[in-house]
């Protein structure tokens, strides 16, 4: 029970009562003043004893408050109206006894409701008897009140502690009287040291002069409140950016209590920013380097925005269309500034149709397509467009961009080549043709001169044969005669040795005869007259010769015959003159229906290939010109030969000698020659170029160099792959822009046709992508065009066969 006890005072008046019996009122008295009262009024029974008793008298309001009528009321005893275990009436009077009495206690109203009521007791005369009068007041609102402000105290407690933002409560001079935990997490302070700080001292001093500004205006209550991004210093004296706002906290009387400060950490909010000022930084410098590039691109670009507004168009695009203001109008202006035509049609393209927009509404990309255009001024001109979509790395359309290529001059220039290259072509077709006869000329000659020599050699044979032998034994005949007529035996002797120089010279024709023209060759053929030419080999230099011959690749040419005959004597010649061994082989066999195949190999000394003499010398055993005679007939020769291994020489040569047979490689004969160019001398160029100006330069560079030889000369990449099945280059000097075939293609299929052959890329484009693509398509090198002679001449040595294999 709460109780507090004070002199007592009437009830009505206020004055105080004396101690003691109270003085005799009359019941009407306290009749008036139970109605005039506001509070519900209780009056007791007192006993001599000061002993309470029951209720005597209760005015309506008690009545209203506990829900007990007044007929209830009276007589009802104290103890029925407070919780059980209360010793209400005891209470009453030990406090009695020293005056008034001013409480509180709990009510247990009709109902059952127990409330919480103000009591206050005085003594008094009730009826001339004595009584105790007591008013109360309900005071459960009160409490209620009173409970809502603890509750709200606690939940203020609670959020001020538990909020995850710092929070502080600080004095006008800004000292911290109160903080949460956040706060000093975020600064690292502990909590002793923090309240013995403020908030100026904790502010990073670049930032403190405007912080203090700022809250000497709340304290003067300039203003309610404010708002500031500034830097707090942490424990460990680094700064922290933070979010400081605070609040001014004003007493009953209006003056200024508190402040009360959020402090909320921006450190990564701040950082974020700075990060994402860098990037619109980059991202402006990344725009005006685009803007920088496109604007020097000779092609225009247009670049859209995923809603087909443009965003970004170059100084060339505004160059082919004209229309400098329309273009980010577009596709609202297009019918007034845009107008293009698929070539041959007379249908104009809306704005839809234009591969910009195409590629921003379906993702497809549109590549060459060639469009009519006319300019604001009427004129037309002729575009290749290309547009295709822009994606972000989810794969969805954010843009596009368009390239226009104003092709309208180089429809010209093409036109032009076109009829140049008519001409050009006309006059290739003239050259080769002109080139095919003399071809054809010349292994008529070849085998013109195979007769010749064959015939002459026959005429020698036959005049050594008919004439001198003839000689020679007749006067061996002479001599037997006159010696068995001289008798003289000192004689006998001289005789003896006259003879023996008669027959050495008889054998001596007869040998030269048969090696002039033997024969067998022209009465059993080719194997036959190798076979004889093994044994006489045997014979005349010990070489053990073994034959392998295959009687179907007997050649039906007389000529052809006797051009291989005197071929594999003159590379049997060679064995015994410089090989070391005492073993050949030769082996005769069919290459195809048109070809025999004719090989001469020793396992002895070996030798370099590529050391082979252009002229034939003792280095070269002569191969440079057996070489040049076997391909003048239209055949060719592979050699084999390494240092210590021995050699192997093949001679590829047709069946027939017919004048009207093509000077051209043999279908199928690649698979079988390995090398046609090794041992030549001479480096073999094949210059292809489309400028006929150039190539004629280039043929006169080339022929001042002796190593150097110009074996034909082509203007597109069609000829070239012709010319080079034709003539086996070493090296063939490419163009790159040519017409018909570019010169990229053209190597691909020549480096296919031909691996051997070595390709240098020529073209007046520099750029290091051109030189990859060539290489890439099989080029050994990729020059400028307008290099020094020296590097180019350097580059085509360098890619010779006999350097690469160096």
């Amino acid at each position: 029970m709460n109780h507090l006890s004070e002199p007592i005072k009437d009830p009505v008046a206020g004055a105080p009562c004396p101690q003691g019996p109270l003085p005799s009122k009359s019941a009407n008295h306290y009749q008036t003043i139970f109605k005039v009262s506001g509070q519900a009024v209780v009056v007791f029974r007192l006993g001599r004893d000061h002993a309470i008793g029951p209720i005597i008298e209760a005015n309506d309001i008690a009545c209203e408050l506990s829900g007990f009528g007044r007929d209830e009321l009276i007589g009802m005893d104290p103890a029925r109206l407070v919780e059980p275990g209360t010793d209400f009436t005891g209470e009453l009077e030990k406090l009695l006894a020293r005056g008034r009495l001013i409480t509180e206690e709990v009510v247990v109203l009709r109902d059952g409701r127990h409330v919480p009521i103000e009591i206050i007791a005085h003594a008094i005369e009730f009826a001339d008897e004595p009584a105790v009068m007591v008013i109360c007041r309900d005071v459960s609102k009160r409490r209620e009140v009173e409970s809502a402000l603890h509750q709200s105290e606690e939940r203020f407690r609670c959020i001020f502690d538990q909020a995850p933002v710092g929070m502080a409560l600080a004095d006008a001079d800004g000292q911290l009287l109160l903080v949460n935990r956040a706060l000093l997490d975020m600064l690292g302070h502990g909590l002793g040291t923090l309240l013995w700080m403020s908030i100026p001292a904790i502010t990073y001093e670049p930032d403190r002069e405007a912080q203090q500004a700022q809250y000497g205006r709340l304290c003067r209550g300039e203003i309610p409140s404010f708002n500031q991004e500034l830097r707090f210093i942490r424990h460990d004296g680094g700064p922290i950016w933070v979010r400081l706002t605070c609040s001014a906290v004003y007493g009953n009387s209006g003056m200024l209590a508190n402040v009360i400060a959020v402090i909320e950490n921006i450190s990564q909010q701040k950082a974020a920013q700075e990060a994402l000022a860098a990037e619109h930084e980059l991202a402006e410098l990344e725009r005006r380097r685009l803007r920088a590039v496109l604007d020097i691109l000779p092609v225009g670009v247009i670049i859209a925005g995923a809603d087909g507004k443009l965003i970004e168009v170059n100084q060339a695009a505004h160059a082919i269309w004209e229309c400098p203001d329309a273009f980010y109008n577009w596709p609202e202006e297009h019918e007034r500034y845009f107008r293009a035509w698929t070539p041959g049609t007379n249908q104009r393209l809306t704005a839809e149709e234009f591969g910009l927009m195409r590629a921003l509404r379906s993702g497809e990309s549109f590549e060459g397509v060639e469009l009519e255009i006319e300019t604001q001024d009427g004129r037309r001109k002729q575009i290749l467009a290309y547009a295709v979509p822009i994606r972000d790395q989810a794969g969805r359309i954010m843009g596009a961009v368009a390239v226009h290529i104003d092709i309208s001059q180089r429809r010209e220039f093409l036109e032009k080549m076109r009829e140049l290259n008519e001409t050009l072509e006309q006059r290739v077709l003239e050259r080769t043709a002109v080139a095919e006869q003399r071809a054809t000329q010349l292994r008529a000659l070849a085998f013109e001169l195979t007769r010749a020599e064959q015939r002459e050699r026959r005429r020698i044979a036959q005049m050594l044969h008919d004439h001198h032998q003839q000689l020679l034994v007749a006067a061996k005949l002479s001599l037997s005669m006159l010696h068995r007529r001289v008798q003289k035996p000192e004689l006998r002797p001289i005789f003896q040795r006259i003879v023996e120089l008669l027959d050495q010279s008889i054998d001596g024709l007869r040998s030269l005869t048969v090696e002039l023209s033997p024969t067998i060759l022209h009465d059993a053929g080719l194997a036959a007259a190798l076979e004889w030419l093994a044994r006489h080999k045997k014979t005349k230099y010990n070489l053990d010769v073994e034959v392998e011959l295959d009687h179907d690749a007997e050649p039906p040419s007389e000529e052809i015959g006797i051009f291989v005959f005197q071929a594999v004597r003159e590379l049997l010649f060679n064995i015994v003159k410089h090989a070391q061994v005492s073993e050949a082989k030769i082996t005769l066999e069919p290459e195809n229906d048109d070809f025999i195949r004719i090989t001469v190999s020793d396992k002895g000394v070996g030798f370099d290939p590529k050391k082979v003499s252009a002229r034939g010398g003792n280095e070269g055993f002569g191969l440079f010109s057996l070489r040049e005679r076997v391909e003048m007939i239209g055949g060719h020769v592979v050699i084999d030969s390494t240092p210590g291994e021995g050699t192997r020489v093949a001679m590829i040569v047709p069946r027939t000698s017919s004048h009207d047979q093509a000077p051209c490689v043999v279908p199928g004969l690649e698979a079988t020659i390995q090398n046609l160019s090794e041992g030549k001398g001479r480096t073999r160029v094949l210059l292809v170029d489309d400028h006929e100006i150039l190539r004629e330069g280039m043929v006169a560079l080339l022929h001042e160099y002796p190593d150097m030889e110009v074996i034909g000369e082509a203007s597109d990449g069609i000829l070239a792959i012709e010319m080079a099945r034709h003539t086996q280059p070493d090296v063939v000097i490419m163009d790159v822009a040519m017409p018909r075939l570019d010169g990229i293609e053209a190597t691909r299929r020549i480096k296919a046709m031909d691996p051997s052959v070595q390709i240098i890329g020529l073209s007046m484009y520099g750029e290091e992508n051109m030189a990859d693509t060539m290489r890439s398509a099989g080029a050994s090198a990729y020059l400028p065009k307008g290099c020094p002679a020296d590097l180019l001449i350097a580059t085509i040595r360098r890619c010779a066969p006999s350097q690469a294999s160096a």
